[in-house]
């Protein structure tokens, strides 16, 4: 086949609505991908048409296919733009370059370092959420404080503002919302970011954000480019994993008996292959991972064309038959290879840091509040798409 995402057929839109009486499953549309080519026309909520990859070995062989560009300064790239690239956004080597300035942070020995203070800030949430009100908002008053609290004490970010940058980083990467409202709170939030980096440059500080004063201080770095890092890994250390902990929570109230097993064990490695089996079975990134292609290439039995842009639909790819049974919940299974966190050289920097905090918030959690059920019913749960999370999670204990 070699149809052109702009051909003359009807596209799925994407990404597809889910069912209110389940929103953490993905839609059924998905699954019919898997079962027929992996590959078909899609339309994004900001119009623009695309081929959605859905099988996981055609995911995985795209992401490794250096004519697949994730370059944002790419006209044909199907996604809206707002300023100057992150790394993430960059191919190599300049998206090299600029990722290793972060990536000693986000090492596993690293990132383990921090357990002590992730326990810390969770057992203090954990304090002001038991003893707040009940019903609680598991999202506002739990999940993002952790988050928030750690990627603030990463990057160096005063904690006392991060109502004002979650609130502009919800709005500028929330996908249904009025372009011109998304692209205001981006530029606050652009703003907001350059200020705190070009204060440190004077005297760079021993955070994230210090390391890279530094930089710009020795003339390694523009100060664009550090603002636009620093605001990614803001957006990202804590938008995603506070959406994780809270999607987690809700389908293991879905699964009482997988829930009581992360509760009651003293096994971190228990503890450790449910958070995986989690991360796949849920999978928030829906329209994270967008691609372009540089030249004619081959995708299953279709043909895509140079110039032709792509999403990689991740909630699909962990769905598909690389795992036995992939739409039941089962934190007995090795979920080693899941795609949520992508693959390749752009796979997430900072998924061990989510790793270990999604490990000691969910049980932590379960075990402090072993009466946590959902306040409300499922249908009342207002989504949110693009990443995956909910806006507001009701629970009583």
């Amino acid at each position: 086949m070699s149809a052109s995402p702009d051909d003359h057929t009807t596209p799925l839109a994407y990404p597809a609505l889910r069912e209110p009486q389940c929103p953490y499953q993905p839609p059924s549309e998905y699954a019919k991908l898997i079962e027929h080519d992996g590959l078909v026309q899609a339309q994004l909520r900001h119009g623009d048409r695309v081929w959605l990859v859905a099988r996981y070995d055609e995911v995985r062989a795209t992401l490794a296919d250096r004519r697949i560009s994730a370059d944002i300064t790419n006209p044909h790239l199907p996604v809206p733009v707002h300023g100057r690239p992150t790394f993430a956004r960059m191919d190599d080597p300049e998206h090299a370059r600029l990722r290793r300035l972060f990536t000693s942070a986000f090492t596993v020995r690293n990132v383990n370092a921090l357990r002590g203070s992730i326990e810390t800030v969770v057992e203090r949430t954990l304090d002001a959420f038991a003893s707040g009100p009940n019903p609680g908002d598991l999202m506002r008053d739990y999940a993002l404080p952790v988050t928030s609290q750690m990627i603030c004490l990463m990057l160096g970010v005063p904690y006392e503002d991060h109502q004002y940058f979650e609130e502009k980083a919800a709005a500028a990467f929330q996908l249904d919302l009025d372009p011109g409202v998304k692209k205001a709170a981006f530029t606050e939030m652009f703003e907001y970011t350059r200020k705190l980096v070009n204060d440190r440059v004077p005297q760079p500080t021993d955070d994230l954000v210090g390391r890279q004063a530094a930089h710009i201080a020795a003339g390694e770095l523009n100060l664009e480019d550090a603002v636009m890092n620093t605001m990614g890994l803001l957006v990202a250390g804590h938008e995603t994993t506070s959406s994780m902990i809270c999607l987690a929570i809700l389908v293991l109230l879905e699964h009482p008996e997988q829930l009581a097993r992360i509760r009651d064990t003293e096994d971190a490695s228990v503890v450790a292959r449910a958070i995986e089996e989690l991360l796949r079975y849920i999978t928030i990134a829906e329209t994270a991972i967008v691609r372009v292609a540089t030249d004619d290439l081959t995708i299953g039995s279709h043909r895509v064309r140079k110039n032709d842009g792509l999403v990689m639909c991740l909630p699909a790819a962990n769905r598909d038959g690389k795992f036995a049974g992939a739409n039941d919940l089962d934190i007995d299974r090795d979920a080693h290879g899941h795609l949520a966190f992508g693959f390749g050289a752009h796979q997430c920097l900072g998924q061990n840091l989510a790793r270990l905090e999604l490990q000691i918030a969910v049980p932590a959690l379960l075990r402090r509040l072993p009466h946590l059920k959902l306040a409300v019913g499922l249908e009342e749960l207002r989504m949110r798409l693009g990443i995956l999370s909910v806006e507001k999670l009701p629970v009583t204990w």
